[in-house]
């Protein structure tokens, strides 16, 4: 399904076209895009829910009472940091293992046509 632009956006977005980075256009873009969502949606079904808050308001806006554990923050600076290194492990782990087998063949290779 598609659906219209909003007009706080039209003109805004560019398919595949690279542009200069302007973060002050996207936080006003952003801006626009909360007055809009605030003209157009009922004020009692409207909430803005920011991470940052944890549990309390989401819960509260819900009707569920609060859990006991810590609320995740699974994008936090160091779960993104250790998820990078981990990926760089696996990938030079991954590079190891080629370089191996490929030095496996060439020995084999060498070996056999020294025979």
């Amino acid at each position: 399904m598609i659906y219209p632009q909003p007009e706080h956006c039209a003109g805004k977005f560019s398919l595949g076209m690279r542009e200069e980075k302007n973060t002050n256009g996207r936080e006003e873009m952003l801006s626009r895009h909360h007055e809009y969502v605030k003209r157009v949606t009922p004020p009692e079904k409207l909430f803005f829910f920011d991470v940052k808050q944890g549990w309390g308001p989401l819960c509260k806006i819900l009707n569920v009472p609060v859990p006991d554990e810590p609320f995740p923050h699974a994008n936090d600076a160091n779960a993104v940091q250790a998820a990078f290194v981990t990926l760089l492990k696996r990938a030079a782990f991954r590079w190891l293992q080629w370089f191996a087998m490929a030095g496996v063949f060439i020995w084999a290779t060498v070996y056999v046509l020294k025979r």
